[in-house]
């Protein structure tokens, strides 16, 4: 279902105008990180894709710093699947953390 909307949203637009969304209450970013590798699968198979960009916002700041540095323990192999996991994570001993190429599309800021 994810992949049909975000497949459909991809298609109507300008590849000259980037693609923004907001993650209200990220908290540590999992959900934020989710959305630019499903963005990023289905911009893969397109000839001119247009830019991404992913606002992830929360009030707490130590949520937020571990949000930015995309470090997660190893627990984190029971919901990714394999293919996920070496394609978008770096190994960092027992942990893994959100490879550059997602991170960078992902702006994590707190609200007041």
């Amino acid at each position: 279902m994810a992949e049909q909307a975000i497949a459909g949203l991809l298609n109507t637009k300008n590849p000259s105008e980037p693609v923004r969304v907001w993650v209200v209450g990220c908290s540590t970013g999992e959900e934020a990180y989710t959305l630019a590798m499903l963005f990023k699968e289905q911009m893969a198979g397109m000839d001119n894709p247009p830019g991404l960009q992913i606002f992830a916002t929360d009030i707490d700041d130590k949520a937020l710093n571990i949000a930015r540095t995309g470090c997660y323990s190893d627990a984190i192999a029971e919901h990714v699947s394999q293919e996920r996991l070496q394609r978008f994570f770096v190994s960092k001993g027992p942990d893994y953390q959100v490879s550059p190429e997602i991170r960078e599309l992902c702006f994590f800021l707190i609200t007041i």
